[in-house]
């Protein structure tokens, strides 16, 4: 009898740890909110390229972490002004850490860096994220803000209306490498300043560039974003530079960087700071 259990029990275990390892139930969930626009078929098969697409922080960015992390974010500072970040699809969080933490010191807002439910924002419900601003009573008003997808349609710029209709104080909305696209028109939305930052070397996102829906990239930072929303070219800069990660080579190939890591956040940050402190917290 004990014989028959053994080799039950090491299969038990074996499918458990293959489980974790490949964070089935997240994989679902992402397969689930896929297929919704993709249809069921295209839909698994898109969450398991994703899922083998993953991009791992560099060993730097777990030194810029705070000693304390939570399970669903870490944060800098403690400013009234906060910026809520969603980390761009298939990226570690980690990887904005060295960023966020400038960032913050040449702000002085509060930046919380979201963790994204099996590392894409089409996941993350409008519920979590206000629990997590809840988290932060001290902030009285919030910018919203992400890199790459995590600033576009299914990221910040996609909460923005459900976050004011709700009635959170949404104060302005910053974009990485994002442009509004897929069906996504904020130009009807009143006082909200916004900021978008794209990489000259960027082919994912490129000023000259065209969206994955065929629209425009500069209509995408101009036309279809608040009224005065304005964009400021980084120079030298490439997607996956706007954190400690990569190569990027999802959905496509990256650009090469003209100027090294560290220039390229050094003007994403000047940029980014300057747009934070202008913001009326009124």
């Amino acid at each position: 009898m004990i014989a028959t259990l053994i080799p039950a029990a090491g299969s038990v275990a074996l499918f458990a740890a293959l489980a974790y390892a490949i964070d089935i139930i997240g994989l679902t969930r992402l397969a689930m909110a896929l297929s919704r626009k993709f249809g069921a078929v295209r839909g698994l098969l898109f969450a398991c390229v994703m899922r083998k697409s993953w991009m791992s922080a560099h060993a730097a960015a777990f030194h810029a972490l705070p000693s304390h992390t939570d399970r669903d974010y870490y944060a800098f500072g403690s400013g009234p002004l906060g910026l809520l970040f969603l980390p761009g699809a298939l990226v570690a969080h980690e990887a904005y850490a060295p960023v966020l933490r400038a960032l913050s010191e040449a702000s002085g807002a509060t930046v919380v860096c979201a963790r994204l439910p099996h590392r894409h924002p089409i996941i993350l419900d409008e519920a979590s994220v206000h629990a997590l601003l809840s988290r932060f009573p001290h902030v009285h008003s919030w910018a919203i803000g992400g890199h790459s997808m995590g600033a576009g349609r299914f990221g910040a710029a996609g909460l923005v209306r459900p976050l004011r209709e709700s009635g959170a104080r949404v104060a302005g909305l910053l974009m990485w490498a994002g442009a509004a696209s897929g069906g996504l028109d904020l130009s009807g939305e009143h006082s909200l300043p916004t900021l978008a930052l794209l990489g000259t070397e960027d082919p994912l996102v490129h000023l000259e560039g065209k969206a994955e829906d065929g629209t425009s990239i500069l209509d995408g930072v101009t036309k279809l974003l608040p009224r005065g929303a304005t964009y400021e070219l980084v120079r030298g800069g490439n997607h996956a530079g706007f954190g400690h990660y990569g190569p990027q080579r999802f959905p496509i190939r990256d650009g090469e960087r003209r100027v090294s890591l560290e220039e390229q956040q050094r003007q994403v940050v000047r940029h980014s700071a300057r747009f934070l402190r202008g913001l009326d917290m009124r």
